[in-house]
């Protein structure tokens, strides 16, 4: 692999998102594309500013970044730890998908 190939990608992202959130709220109605437009990708990773999503979809943004901030972290812990090439962080705005540069092998 090289350091480009990332588990998890900006295309990929909001189908993990929209996952969680249907998961702690069945009857919240949103797509993929509704959170895909929120997301940024710089040089240090893909930002998720979840403030600004739950202003726009009237929910509260503490509860959201802890919901979907620990829901990741247990998709990270089962599945992702072993294979992936970022770090999630969070803060009081948003979510962080922070790259980790790996050496090629």
């Amino acid at each position: 692999m090289t350091n480009k190939d990332y588990i998890l990608t900006i295309d990929e992202l909001p189908m993990q998102i929209h996952r969680v959130l249907k998961d702690i709220n069945p009857s919240f109605e949103i797509s993929g594309k509704d959170i895909r437009k929120f997301l940024i990708s710089d040089n240090l990773g893909i930002h998720f500013p979840v403030n600004d999503f739950a202003k726009e979809f009237n929910l509260d943004s503490e509860w959201l970044i802890e919901k979907i901030y620990l829901e990741l972290m247990v998709e990270y812990e089962k599945n992702w730890h072993d294979r992936v090439f970022f770090r999630i962080l969070k803060d009081k705005n948003k979510i962080l998908f922070e790259w980790i540069k790996q050496e090629n092998k």
